[in-house]
């Protein structure tokens, strides 16, 4: 082979070799762009099983969400739509391979790259993340000060995820990110001081320059010796504490709607009769049809259970049934007194239902449950109310300083 030879072969190699790492940029992009919508729309990526690319022909099998995203876009990208065949094509011929040699039951993907595997989604993901990260780093470094928000909840898994927001000034705007979601081990205020320490460390974050943090009323968070917010004291003496004021005000409706027996009856009332008609279809099924003939509403009039966390949940349930004093129209508490007879008379349904609707139904024609609903109406108005001022101060603010 001479010079010539030589160089052209070299010349026709790298082309190649580019094209290829084109192509595969490509698809990369095509898989980056896919990943991004399922997280906007926080939907999950997998489903529990027909995850294997010698499998992804057949439409009959649920392949879980990314490689349902996949093939639709086949569809309409011939790119991706060839290679996607061609890692059918190689899966395939590599599962025959292991059934020759006996080794059928073998897991994953081998040497085999296709950029649609459980492994390159979670390495996407890991590098997306760190990115982000890396972005609300410089940003806060720009800013000098910061403050920090955090809270705690268990997952599905029953282990205990520590949050950490940040808060910001940035050019004249206030930002909010979600900066880790990390698994906490340890409870204590010196525990989670640790964790949020180091997650602040390793993106540089100098905890001095922290100017406050916000938690809610655990004794981990809140406790005045050894809680969280007396360890980030002790680190930046300058730190002020903030109790979270929706978790404040979720325990004084908390307190407020159990301080007598009247109330506590009240709200039980209303959980009950949500529970009684929601519960079956057959009940729920005679309720639209009584609120459809006697308001014939555009929009169906739900009951509403009571949330345990919300404290709107009280507020939300009472006015559902018994409306609000400025649209006296939009309640369907007469719709319930009519709805428990016609369960408790019908023959559609069994004694011990007639039995629960008869129950429900005399403690709503009491005088003392109509005057303890529009008394709390009146009181749970009031967080609302102020709430509203607040967001109307804000704005005007905001308008006035533009």
């Amino acid at each position: 082979m001479n010079n010539q030879d030589f160089d052209r072969f070299y010349s026709t190699a790298i082309k190649k070799y580019n094209d290829e790492v084109l192509i595969r940029k490509q698809i990369l992009s095509r898989v980056i762009d896919i990943i991004k919508h399922l997280c906007k729309q926080t939907l999950p990526f997998r489903g529990h099983r027909n995850e294997g690319a010698y499998s992804l022909d057949n439409d009959e099998e649920n392949h879980g969400n990314f490689l349902a995203l996949v093939q639709l876009l086949a569809k309409y990208d011939p790119l991706l739509a060839s290679h996607l065949s061609m890692c059918q094509e190689k899966s395939t011929k590599r599962i025959e391979k292991l059934k020759r040699q006996g080794k059928a039951g073998s897991k994953g993907r081998g040497a085999l790259v296709t950029f649609l595997s459980k492994t390159t989604i979670s390495k996407l993901l890991n590098i997306m993340k760190n990115m982000m990260q890396e972005q609300i780093a410089r940003e806060v470094s720009k800013a000098k000060v910061y403050s920090v928000q955090v809270d705690s909840t268990q997952d599905i898994s029953a282990i205990d995820q520590f949050s950490i927001v940040v808060r910001y000034v940035l050019n004249a705007t206030v930002h909010e990110r979600l900066l880790s979601i990390v698994p906490s081990n340890d409870g204590t205020g010196q525990g989670l001081f640790d964790l949020l320490n180091l997650a602040l460390q390793r993106l540089g974050f100098n905890l001095k320059y922290c100017l406050s943090d916000s938690t809610d009323g655990a004794s981990s968070y809140h406790g005045q010796y050894n809680g969280l917010q007396q360890k980030i004291t002790e680190a930046a003496d300058h730190h002020a504490h903030i109790w979270c004021y929706a978790h404040v005000l979720n325990l004084v409706v908390k307190e407020a709607t159990s301080c007598c027996i009247q109330a506590v009856s009240f709200f039980t009332l209303l959980q009950n009769v949500s529970t009684f008609i929601k519960v079956s279809y057959k009940r729920m099924a005679t309720w639209i049809k009584l609120v459809e003939t006697q308001i014939k509403m555009d929009k169906m009039k739900r009951l509403k259970l009571i949330g345990e966390t919300r404290g709107s949940g009280k507020s939300n349930a009472a006015t559902a049934i018994f409306g609000i004093f400025a649209e006296p129209s939009s309640t369907v508490f007469v719709n319930l007194i009519l709805c428990l007879p016609c369960i408790s008379e019908s023959e559609n349904f069994d004694t011990k239902t007639h039995h629960e609707a008869k129950t429900l139904l005399m403690p709503f024609l009491k005088l003392d449950t109509i005057l303890t609903a529009f008394t709390y109406m009146r009181v749970l108005q009031i967080p609302g109310n102020s709430w509203i001022k607040c967001v109307g101060c804000i704005q005007d603010g905001g308008e006035g300083r533009n």
